[in-house]
């Protein structure tokens, strides 16, 4: 989730001067962030851990002898 809001921001983030200047952002930003904005945030965070899930399982099946089944 953090890796995804610090991405969508990350040209903002870019033009603060120092560390305090980041985290005044973050602090007065994120909080003032509308649904919409939230809900895209958290689908590209499902669609996110949908694909490593995805890749873990495509390897793991090309493993000899491993299974893997979802919730093990």
């Amino acid at each position: 989730m953090a890796l995804v809001l610090l991405g969508n921001h990350k040209e903002l983030i870019k033009q603060c001067v120092g560390f305090e200047s980041i985290v005044e952002f973050l602090k007065t930003t994120l909080p003032d962030m509308g649904i919409i904005q939230l809900e895209r945030v958290i689908t590209e965070v499902v669609q996110f851990l949908w694909q490593i899930l995805y890749t873990c399982s495509k390897a793991k099946a090309s493993v000899p002898g491993a299974s893997y089944k979802l919730g093990e």
